[in-house]
């Protein structure tokens, strides 16, 4: 049996996560209210779909941070 596999930010990664939501709690992200952008397969999703948006095998998901700095 093999493991449905996606990529997290160009790296090739077990899909152990149902949905956007659950990935972002399992990145330790969940507590982070701004400055948080997720794309899905080149679009960006709205953070109030990630609950419902799933992820399937070969999905491309980025997930950027936005940094303050000066």
């Amino acid at each position: 049996m093999t493991t449905a596999m996606f990529r997290l930010n160009g790296k090739s990664e077990p899909l152990t996560v149902a949905t956007i939501a659950g990935l972002i709690s399992s990145l330790g992200l969940a507590d982070r209210q701004r400055g948080l952008a997720v794309a899905l397969n080149g679009e960006l999703v709205a953070r109030a779909d990630w609950p419902l948006t799933r992820l399937v095998e070969g999905d491309d998901v980025e997930v950027v941070t936005a940094l303050q700095g000066g």
